[in-house]
């Protein structure tokens, strides 16, 4: 696979890696790569790569020849890079990631169902961002089904990579929220999605932000978003809670209380519920 002979080259040797193969044709590469600040040419790449930021705190630049991207880096947030775009990659400082590399062929090949074919963006994220950390908890446990287990997440992320790929399933969803009320919404979760105890939000203050009658807003949301406003709250405060899992020394009880869940217990059971595993699985594999 070109992509990891590229990566090896120019971010070093990985501190693990597992190869997924059909037969004997390779078809998938999970790895963690620990490296400094470096720039990568990804122009004659010939696969599609998931990167889940187990560190933060870097800066990253995006670019090809017609123009340039930088933005921070967030412990938690994952990138995907589509072949040509970018074609250049240049991270500054030291960085910690997981990469899931997928060929192109098998994206192609792949019929993604109806329930993936037409999504909304943030959702496809959400599942690629939980898809992530579990690789990041195989890769750490070194058991004996660990191949198995990315296997599982090779095949779970590739219809919605695949749907990724393809720009048009994002489109505008009519008879949903407009795209003012959306940018409203989300901008006033953010607003509240903050450390410190997570300001509560009701129906009737996210209704107000877009316009609506709550119930009118609870089916516009829903159609827009694929998903209730309460379990895209939680979605939200699971992210900030995942970004402040990945530090050192990270306690289960204080991020329960600083992103708002009413007990550590309630905070596991919706954490489990979202990623597919525990809070303190995701700690103790950013640490190993």
């Amino acid at each position: 696979m070109k992509t990891l002979d590229l990566l090896t080259s120019t971010l070093g040797k990985p501190q693990t890696i597992r190869e997924i193969t059909s037969g004997s044709r390779l078809i998938a590469a999970v790895g963690r790569w620990r490296h400094p600040a470096a720039c990568v040419n990804l122009s004659d790449i010939d696969t599609v790569q998931l990167v889940f930021n187990v560190s933060g705190g870097q800066e990253v630049e995006l670019g090809n020849c017609d123009r340039s991207l930088r933005r921070p880096i967030r412990a938690g947030t994952i990138g995907v890079v589509l072949p040509g775009n970018p074609t250049r990659v240049a991270i500054n400082g030291r960085a910690d990631i997981i990469q899931i590399i997928v060929t192109k062929q098998v994206l192609e090949a792949t019929r993604r169902p109806d329930a993936v074919s037409k999504v909304n963006l943030h959702l496809c994220e959400s599942h690629l961002q939980a898809a992530g950390a579990q690789a990041l908890v195989a890769l750490a446990n070194g058991r004996r089904n660990t191949r198995t287990e990315l296997e599982r997440i090779v095949r779970y992320v590739i219809p919605w990579l695949a749907a990724l790929a393809n720009r048009r399933s994002f489109s505008f969803v009519q008879g949903g929220l407009s795209p003012t009320a959306q940018r409203k919404v989300r901008a006033l979760m953010g607003d509240r999605l903050q450390l410190n105890g997570c300001s509560p939000l009701n129906l009737a203050e996210l209704a107000y932000a877009a316009g609506l009658s709550v119930h009118h807003f609870v089916k516009a949301f829903h159609h827009t978003e694929g998903e209730t406003p309460y379990a895209s709250v939680i979605a939200r405060r699971l992210d900030l809670a995942l970004s402040l899992l990945l530090q050192p020394r990270a306690r289960v009880d204080w991020i329960a209380e600083q992103t708002g869940f009413s007990s550590p217990s309630h905070f596991v059971s919706s954490f489990r519920a979202h990623m597919g595993i525990t809070p303190g699985a995701v700690r103790d594999a950013a640490s190993a």
